[in-house]
């Protein structure tokens, strides 16, 4: 009897419990587990954690808290409608357009599409297409042929709203292709290259097309540094630049007459400002230097040969005629006869020699006597009313 008593008692207290602290709608079920100790004598209820255990004089009881659901009541009137919304932001995008084709005609199937996104049409059968939802911005557009064929056209504006149109475009670029230099068709001749839409003389690496010719601009005379600049007289084309070839130099500085001077020439000897005079120019290490022509040299002047003395046109050494000596400083004299107006090797006044250790002798057409000086000629003879000269 104890047991029913806690067990009614306890039921008395769940009602109470559930209708204080777990109101569910109708229809609604739930689990609600309670843990409470019914006092056997008295009934009393007290409710325990889960883990709590009961004394010897309670039974322990666990039940749940919520009843089954109960029917379901009949649905209400609608209510009224909420107040409409505010408007989106909208889609922030824009659309691309335009027909594929190539020197073929439409390309028919062919992917036109934005590498790295998500964006992709398949022209028609006329070769239109249409990317949509691109958001605004500068977009690399490729078109790709079913065969594999494909260009890519850089830098196609989108702006929000809007509808870039790029009309027709073709995978074949003209500007470039040497099957379709300029128009579709046009092939390139073997050894040429599409520039531009022309056909131009392909060149190898190193050189470049000056008028039809493959040239070096760092070695090329006639097209020194660029096409068309020749170097001037003299010069020659290094790096790029005209510069005198060995032996000649650019004294004047005057670029249209190049490197005028010679560097082998008397008057610019080694250098520009070193004139040699009556001197040769002479090749030596280095350069060119002035010299002296020896003895036995031809010559038009003294001041070309070692011993100051040009006689006959050959230079001419220190000799002995006779009694007669000479010197480069001319301070000799042949005695008896003192140096006159007439310059040879015995000093003047007629007097000539006939090489080394030889008399002196009178020259032709200077006055002589009988049994005297010897002529050069042989012939002392009078010459009326004068009197008598050297022939």
């Amino acid at each position: 009897m104890a047991h029913r008593s806690a067990r009614l008692a306890f039921a008395a207290v769940l009602a109470s419990f559930h209708c204080l602290f777990f109101p569910f709608p109708a229809g609604a079920q739930a689990v609600v587990l309670l843990h409470a100790c019914v006092h056997n004598t008295t009934g009393q209820v007290r409710f325990v954690d889960p883990d709590r255990p009961c004394t010897n004089t309670e039974t322990r009881l666990t039940l749940n808290a919520a009843g089954s659901p109960g029917e379901r009541g009949e649905k209400g009137d609608k209510g009224d409608p909420g107040p409409k919304g505010d408007p989106g932001a909208g889609l922030d995008t824009g659309v691309i357009s335009g027909v594929a084709t190539s020197c073929q005609g439409p390309l028919a199937g062919a992917m036109v599409y934005i590498p790295g996104r998500s964006f992709v049409s398949v022209a028609n059968a006329l070769g239109g297409f249409e990317l949509s939802y691109v958001p605004p911005g500068n977009h690399n557009v490729t078109v790709e042929a079913v065969t594999g064929a494909k260009r890519s056209f850089p830098g196609v504006a989108v702006n929000t709203g809007e509808t870039t149109a790029l009309g027709t475009v073709s995978i074949v670029d003209i500007t470039s292709d040497v099957s379709n230099c300029g128009a579709c068709g046009n092939a390139c001749p073997a050894g040429q290259a599409c520039t531009g839409g022309q056909c131009i003389l392909n060149c190898p690496a190193g050189t470049v097309n000056c008028n039809g010719s493959c040239v070096n601009l760092g070695s090329s005379f006639g097209n020194c540094g660029a096409c068309g600049r020749s170097c001037a007289a003299n010069q020659a084309c290094s790096g790029g630049s005209c510069t005198c070839q060995n032996g000649f130099s650019d004294c004047d500085q005057n670029p249209a007459n190049g490197c005028e001077a010679d560097l082998r020439s008397p008057t610019t000897c080694g250098s520009c400002f070193n004139n040699c005079g009556p001197r040769d120019c002479s090749p030596s290490v280095g350069g060119s230097t002035c010299t002296l022509r020896a003895p036995g040299a031809p010559c038009t002047s003294g001041g070309q040969c070692t011993t100051g003395t040009c006689f006959g046109g050959i230079c001419q050494g220190n000799v002995t005629c006779g009694t007669c000596y000479y010197s480069t400083n001319y301070n000799t004299s042949c005695s008896p006869y003192s140096r006159g107006t007439y310059d040879s090797r015995c000093g003047g006044n007629g007097l000539v020699c006939t090489g080394s250790g030889s008399a002196c002798l009178i020259a032709s057409g200077y006055s002589c006597s009988l049994g005297g000086t010897p002529c050069l000629s042989g012939l002392c003879e009078y010459h009326f009313p004068s009197g008598f000269y050297c022939r």
